[in-house]
């Protein structure tokens, strides 16, 4: 009745209290689904370094290979800027960077090795390296999506063009039948057998594209927090953990509808 009472009495003071602890349990319980969800994350990844490596490795031979066979020196520029001074080559040393940096620092997680100025170290350039690869990711999913755009604008023509040429069809078959509207009709057929196969790469054309959409929002929440760890930025307590669970539930549901996909089929 005490309690009552206060609540009737001091209605905005009491839902402040409420407000402010009801945040403060989200935010804690927000903090620990993140970091759960980014150590599976990293667990997940663990591993491939020493392929990245050996795949590093086999690219080097091949270049002094390649270098070694060129007989003047502007044929060796040329070998080196084919092999090396392209998109893929980038995203293999970006990838190699960031894989060293997240499996070293789980293992530290894991306390397998601990060196406070050696980890201080290791998590900055896990930042910095985890940025690039989240900016190269973006770039591509971006020139990807403009892609699938144009292809998808392709189709659509080609489908209006069907949609005209059957309409033209049933005109032409209330007419003479001469040799020449029959071998026009007998083309026109043909090509409308193919509108399903037309639709269905549409379809699949539109779920490619709703991924790199799901892709480029996860990536720009991972850009968001990682932005505030690279640049030391101070937010409110609280904004990386829910940046970081925004991206964490965001790439389940890409692998959610990916996996759902492949099993339908």
């Amino acid at each position: 009745q005490l309690n009552l009472r206060m609540i009737l009495k001091h209605p905005l003071t009491i839902s402040k209290i409420l407000l402010v602890a009801l945040s403060q349990n989200f935010e804690n319980k927000a903090t620990i689904i993140s970091t759960n969800l980014s150590v599976f994350r990293q667990i997940l990844r663990f591993g491939g370094t020493p392929f990245r490596v050996r795949s590093m490795c086999n690219k080097l031979s091949s270049t002094v290979r390649d270098v070694s066979k060129a007989g003047d020196s502007v044929t060796k520029l040329n070998a080196i800027n084919k092999l090396w001074l392209n998109e893929g080559s980038l995203g293999d040393f970006i990838d190699l960077y960031y894989g060293i940096m997240d499996e070293l620092v789980l293992l530290h997680k894991f306390k397998v090795w601990s060196h406070a100025p050696f980890y201080s170290w290791v998590s900055k350039h896990e930042a910095l390296s985890w940025y690039y690869d989240i900016l190269l990711g973006l770039k591509k999913a971006w020139s990807t999506l403009q892609q699938i755009k144009q292809r998808q604008l392709e189709l659509e023509i080609q489908l209006q063009v069907k949609k005209r040429a059957v309409e033209l069809s049933s005109k032409i078959q209330g007419r003479g039948a001469s040799p020449i509207k029959q071998q026009l009709l007998q083309d026109l057929q043909q090509e409308n057998s193919t509108k399903i196969s037309t639709t269905e790469q549409l379809q699949e054309l539109q779920h490619e594209k709703n991924i790199l959409y799901l892709d480029i929002i996860r990536l720009s929440f991972d850009f968001l927090a990682d932005t505030t760890d690279v640049f030391n930025m101070k937010t409110p307590p609280g904004t990386y953990a829910l940046l970081s669970l925004f991206s964490g539930m965001l790439g389940f549901s890409k692998l959610w509808i990916t996996a759902k996909k492949e099993l339908s089929s």
